[in-house]
This record gives structure tokens, sequence and C-alpha cells, in this order.
């Protein structure tokens, strides 16, 4: 897991970050709703997704990452899978771990909450705002 507050400076001027509703996706069909409503929103890479979600804090958003070859079992051995996964209406881990990377993460996001997932952020985060 890599988090964006470490790569991003301390700045206190908040700014508009202009992102593409074609280049993003989330949970919704819509890229506005899914990080409005529902925190998050991805966008496939060549080795991993990056991710804009709902800051650690609640207040504007930031970036993290994820390669695509990760392995949850270990990335996220603190997850309480029985629990977890009966939360998700999957019987096994395997069956889960079948589906796509961002959907994952949403799931862990949607019962652990950001800061969970992400991490902690140390800034003021960014904008949004859709084109």
């Amino acid at each position: 897991m890599k988090n964006n507050s470490q790569n991003l400076s301390v700045d206190s001027k908040r700014y508009v970050k202009r992102l593409s509703k074609k280049a993003w996706q989330g949970i919704d069909a819509s890229a506005k709703i899914s990080l409005f409503e529902y925190d998050m929103v991805w966008k496939e890479k060549k080795d991993e997704f990056q991710f804009i979600h709902l800051c650690s804090h609640g207040k504007g958003f930031t970036f993290g990452w994820f390669k695509k070859e990760i392995d949850f079992a270990k990335e996220f051995s603190w997850v309480n899978w029985k629990e977890f996964l009966s939360s998700t209406g999957y019987e096994t881990f395997e069956e889960w771990n079948k589906m796509g990377l961002p959907c994952k993460i949403s799931d862990l996001v949607s019962y652990y909450g950001i800061e969970n997932v992400f991490g902690s952020d140390y800034h003021e985060g960014f904008d949004v705002k859709f084109i």
C-alpha cells in the first residue's frame, strides 16, 4: 500500500484538481457520485491503480496507490477476514479475492474506513471538480 500523504507537500492553500469524468471510475456508474457519496474513485495505470479518496480527517481529497499484484492476505493481515467477509456476502476469502482490486479496496474502505486502508493524512487535501 502506498499512501500519498508523505509525498505531498504540506500547504495551507487548497487547490482544485480537475478530473476527467471519463478517466476515473468508481463504485457507481458516475465518477462524481462515486467520489462525493462513496469517497473514492480510481484509474488504472500500467502496474497499479491510482485512487483519489477522501482525506482521513474528512476534509478534502488526496491520492493513494495500490500495485496490481498485491497480496491482500499479507498486506491486510490485520483484517478479521471472517467478520469482514460476512459483511460482503462472500463466503470465502478465495471467492472475494477473485474480484477486481478496486472493488476489494472499496469493500475494505466501506468496512474499516479510509484511514485504516490508506493511512493517515497530514495535509489539508484538495478540492475536486469533474470536467
